[in-house]
């Protein structure tokens, strides 16, 4: 057998149980939502620059949910509110690189008043459960801003 593929299959066996404990243990403690915000504010929750979990983007004059995604909560924020601020425009930075939105596209086109959007964030700390839980949340509300191909992306 070769000893370097089995050191490497023990790792992700390690790596994987190891996962496995970290998901268990979070399967006995609720989400923490944040309080419903301006999108364009700073969090009154502590920690939102380094969270990876879910959020949702709500329509302030409806109160309904837009848009569920997942991911480093603060980056997500921040992208989606530069793109809207840009007129719903991918925001192209000094490198080069272009950050988009396809949901801040949309909330421009819904309504072009920054003041009517809201946010809202959970902090998980774990990718695997994001991405689950964003699922299980767009299959639930199905917010119309979502894309269900995204799910979990």
């Amino acid at each position: 057998m070769d000893k370097e593929y089995q050191r490497a299959v023990d790792q992700v066996k390690m790596e994987l149980m190891s996962d496995l404990m970290v998901v268990t243990n979070l399967g006995f403690e609720e989400p923490v939502w944040s309080d419903i915000e301006p999108i364009d504010g700073k969090s009154k929750k502590a920690g939102i620059s380094k969270a990876l979990g879910v959020y949702r983007i709500i329509y302030k004059p409806s109160g309904l949910t837009m848009y569920i995604g997942k991911g480093n909560i603060g980056a997500r924020r921040y992208r989606h509110k530069n793109v809207f601020l840009n007129d719903g425009t991918p925001v192209t930075n000094p490198g080069g690189s272009v950050d988009n939105s396809p949901a801040a596209q949309k909330m421009y086109k819904h309504d072009t008043d920054i003041n009517n959007w809201l946010f809202s964030w959970c902090d998980i700390g774990n990718d695997a459960l994001s991405k689950s839980y964003e699922m299980v949340l767009q299959e639930i509300e199905n917010p119309p801003f979502s894309e269900s191909y995204m799910a979990g992306k």
